[in-house]
């Protein structure tokens, strides 16, 4: 019955220790996401910025008509336009990581929850049956030992019996 204890209370150190785990991994999750969403909010900016000059350059803008003067407006766009593509694949990158780590995060935290839940139910119930059985067999042994006991009452009271009788006879 002691071993059997003690192997619950290995098990309660394992999830205890399989649960920190996981919140370590969460906290992490967590951290990790944050920075991405700071970072998507700086490539965001730099995206704006970069539509602002591709705009600037396709309109009639000061700095429009100072390319357009030095004629080298053509180029300037189309570097305005590479830059602006470039940030857009970024921040579309970042968004994509984003969304993907929210979902883990949230898919993690769910499931992994749930798992862990239902790992420590099932050896909840997986101890509580081992108790039951273990609780069956000690009232199994009390009840051959109190019969057993019995016999060997009756056996001395018999040897006691036969002995008090010989003493008699004597």
């Amino acid at each position: 019955m002691l071993e059997e204890l003690n192997k619950q209370l290995v098990e309660a150190k394992e999830n205890l220790r399989m649960r920190r785990k996981l919140q370590d991994t969460f906290v992490r999750t967590e951290q990790s996401l944050s920075q991405e969403k700071s970072r998507l909010k700086n490539l965001e900016t730099h995206l704006q910025k970069e539509g602002s000059d591709v705009k600037k350059l396709e309109g009639m803008s000061l700095t429009g008509l100072f390319y357009t003067i030095l004629g080298s407006k053509d180029k300037q766009l189309e570097k305005e336009r590479q830059e602006y593509l470039a940030a857009k694949l970024k921040c579309d990158e970042c968004q994509d990581s984003v969304d993907i780590g929210s979902f883990a995060t949230f898919a993690d935290y769910f499931f992994d929850g749930l798992i862990v839940d239902w790992v420590v139910q099932s050896r909840i119930e997986r101890s509580s049956e081992n108790v039951a059985n273990v609780t069956a067999r000690v009232r199994h042994t009390v009840n051959i030992l109190q019969s057993k006991l019995g016999e060997a009452q009756k056996k001395a009271n018999n040897v006691r019996e036969k002995r008090r009788t010989l003493i008699e006879r004597g």
